[in-house]
């Protein structure tokens, strides 16, 4: 992939952040909803927590920043996450929380990125410890019953991102129209939220890997008690996220604690097959000790979590850029060993989240399971790569799938057959996406789930000569239905299959079907007769066309090919 400038196995296993302008002001209206209204109240609601003070306008209300927990600083470091403190007065609740704080990055160029201008990120915050807080949009009036409640996770891996990274990811379109109340969140990432020092510490450690997904359990149950308040149903939960949230999602299928805070799961880009395990983590967690000089135990804890914050995220940083970290093995599907990610094998997440046992637990809860056409497009912004012909296309693809180059080639051309040699290149470069969304949807229906639905985002934008194709989190303002807001993905019937793609997912949400009476048929999977549904102009279901090519990856994968 040529920009965002990262290699392939980052955009997999970590998680792709499309980074863009910042948001500077929002163009046309959505249906149903006009963005420059005007705020004309505030908007009060009692939590448990106490009072909260959104804004009104039109018909939503807003409420941005609400904690859902203490921030996890000092002794709850590496923790789980501190029960909330209760406030007094009011507390105005009307801009998004801190993201959790990260390694240091090196600064890239991205003025020339068609993907940071057709994805543009939310406002720049600045991080915090003090990030365990979460944003909602409702109607503003909510009518007589409840409304599903939609939880969306954010991208960026476990190691990166925010709830506002996305000015596309806004609930304000659905809330505004009446038809869910829509929640999104921060937590922690990175070192901060997956540092495993289970080993070199206490009881209160025991989860420490796991400290950024506890977190996210910590605001379901804060919807559990509270979203009824806003107008939704604590009984009628739906996450949905892409990329990393879609991993995450893949994790709290699998995490005991997690079950009956959410009954359906909307995996976007996302599905996860496997994670860290305890040799993974205990490694990484040595690296780090080496790095601050410390000896394992609990004063090494102490030390950890009197540091501050900078100092330990460059530590951490340090540690996972030396050659112990980078010979660090992983099992297959999980990330790199200089990534920090949940650990499986605990209490709190026993089985790693593509399993049998893992899926059979979550057999009753609904999945949507997808993934885009062209998650990386190699001629994005190199139009160069647009004439390349199959020999170069061999000959990018060799190194990672060797005898099988040629095979699964054909497979592609045979799937796709009006797809270009640079089209081609880039679905086999987003293999992964797609194979663990197939094989993912194929073990949670085998594991008794009949309600698992697979999808396949083929839209692409007619902008920058259509070489962005369908990209990673090119889907994401269409399910919110928020193209007006951003106004950048223009052109072949977008503003229609976003209000399909927006109305099958708030669906989903009500029922568990994604089923709508005016559109297409959209079938279950099946693990013996898959169906996907293809969302281009227009949406069409039946078997997936790449099925011969998803086999033919797999058995290249097994067989110790297709390294990512």
């Amino acid at each position: 992939m040529t920009l965002p400038q990262v290699g392939r196995r980052a955009v997999l296993a970590g998680g792709l952040i499309l980074p863009g302008i910042g948001l500077s002001g929002r163009l046309a209206a959505a249906e149903g909803w006009p963005p420059a209204t005007p705020v004309t109240a505030a908007a009060l609601v009692e939590t448990a927590g106490g009072t909260v003070e959104g804004i009104a306008r039109g018909s939503l209300r807003e409420f941005k920043g609400i904690p859902y927990a203490d921030a996890p600083t000092g002794p709850h470091r590496f923790g789980p996450p501190p029960p909330l403190t209760p406030w007094t007065g009011v507390r105005r609740a009307i801009g998004f929380g801190p993201p959790c704080p990260v390694p240091p990055a090196l600064p890239v160029d991205r003025s020339t990125s068609v993907f940071a201008w057709l994805v543009p990120v939310g406002p720049a915050i600045d991080a915090s410890e003090d990030c365990l807080r979460l944003n909602i949009w409702a109607p503003r009036e909510p009518g007589a019953g409840r409304l599903p409640v939609m939880v969306w996770l954010h991208a960026g891996g476990f190691r990166s991102g925010a709830a506002h990274a996305y000015a596309a990811a806004s609930g304000e379109v659905i809330a505004a129209r009446g038809e869910a109340v829509v929640v999104s969140l921060n937590h922690r990432i990175g070192p901060l939220g997956h540092l495993d020092l289970s080993q070199a510490g206490g009881a209160d450690l025991a989860e420490s890997g796991n400290a950024g997904m506890l977190d996210i359990i910590a605001a379901l149950g804060w919807v559990r008690d509270n979203i009824a308040a806003f107008g939704g149903d604590p009984g009628n939960v739906t996450l949905f996220g892409q990329s990393g949230g879609g991993y995450k999602i893949s994790v709290l299928l699998a995490m005991p604690a997690a079950r009956g805070l959410f009954h359906r799961a909307i995996i976007q880009s996302g599905a996860r097959l496997r994670v860290h395990d305890r040799a993974t983590t205990a490694r990484q967690t040595q690296c780090v000790l080496t790095a601050a000089r410390l000896l394992r135990g609990e004063s090494a804890v102490a030390a950890l979590r009197a540091m501050p914050a900078d100092r330990f995220l460059a530590l951490a940083a340090q540690a996972m850029a030396s050659p112990e970290a980078d010979a660090i093995a992983t099992p297959s599907w999980a990330a790199s060993g200089t990534w920090f990610e949940p650990v499986a094998g605990t209490a709190a997440l026993p089985f790693q989240p593509g399993t049998a046992e893992a899926l059979r637990a979550a057999a009753a809860i609904p999945i949507i399971c997808g993934s885009n056409r062209n998650e990386i497009s190699p001629s994005g912004n190199d139009p160069a790569l647009e004439a390349i012909g199959w020999a170069e296309v061999a000959a990018r693809l060799a190194p990672a799938l060797g005898e099988a180059t040629d095979t699964a080639i054909a497979a592609a051309r045979a799937a796709f057959p009006e797809a270009r040699p640079v089209a081609v290149l880039g679905t086999l470069l987003s293999r992964d996406f797609r194979l663990q969304a197939l094989e993912f949807g194929r073990i949670a229906a085998a594991a008794g789930n009949a309600a698992v639905f697979n999808y396949d985002f083929a839209w692409q934008t007619p902008l920058f000569g259509g070489r962005p194709r369908a990209f990673h989190a090119a889907e994401v303002g269409f399910v919110f239905d928020t193209l007006a807001l951003t106004g950048r993905l223009a052109g072949n019937g977008d503003a229609a299959l976003a209000r399909e793609m927006s109305a099958r997912w708030v669906a989903f949400a009500r029922s568990g079907d994604p089923a709508l009476a005016w559109a297409a048929p959209w079938p279950a999977f099946g693990a013996q007769a898959p169906v996907t549904m293809v969302f281009d102009t227009p949406p069409r279901a039946g078997p997936p066309a790449d099925l011969a090519l998803a086999e033919v990856l797999m058995t290249n994968r097994k067989q110790g090919g297709g390294i990512t």
